[in-house]
């Protein structure tokens, strides 16, 4: 059954669930929640995270909390935090939300000693499978700053290509 881009929309918004937990070879993953406020905010205040965003600020708890309480009820929105399983620790974030028939991916290795191991690759890849399991969600891109080479090496070694130049920066497209 072919579903037209409004109709691919439509189901996936319908299908993410904010509970989700799923594991890939050296990761798991699991819904954010209000218990993983501490790590997101100082992931997203620390420099090198935020200096690398298209989003290039540094957030407060305050921030996040207004942010969570709206992303807990939006449907099109998944974020899900990265846990390295040989050590157990919390490392980053991977998610992304739904946009027309897009999947628009957010991620960082929030724990410098973890960075420069594959493991953004690993976890962009096991949500692109989850996605498409879950979804009719074929197409994701990243927004990605020129400066941001670590980003733009991991995207083109698991496949997505250059698609636009654009004011906020790269943009990078794989369709699968």
């Amino acid at each position: 059954m072919k579903l037209d881009k409004e109709e691919a929309y439509v189901m996936a918004i319908v299908c993410f669930e904010k509970a989700v937990c799923f594991e890939s070879e050296r990761l798991r993953y699991k819904g954010i929640s209000a218990v993983d406020s501490e790590n997101l905010v100082r992931w997203r205040s620390n420099k090198h995270v935020y200096e690398s965003a298209i989003n290039s600020r540094a957030i407060n708890l305050e921030e996040h909390e207004a942010w969570f309480e709206g992303y807990m009820q939006d449907k099109k929105s998944l974020r899900l935090v990265i846990t390295e399983k040989k050590s157990g620790k919390d490392i980053g974030m991977v998610g992304g939300e739904c946009k027309d028939a897009f999947f628009v991916l957010s991620y960082y290795i929030g724990e410098s000693d973890f960075r420069g191991m594959g493991y953004a690759g690993e976890a962009i890849n096991s949500l692109i499978e989850y996605v498409i399991t879950n979804t009719t969600i074929q197409v994701f891109q990243a927004n990605v700053l020129p400066s941001n080479r670590a980003s733009i090496n991991c995207l083109s070694k698991i496949g997505f290509v250059l698609s636009t130049a654009h004011v906020n920066g790269l943009r990078f497209t794989k369709v699968v």
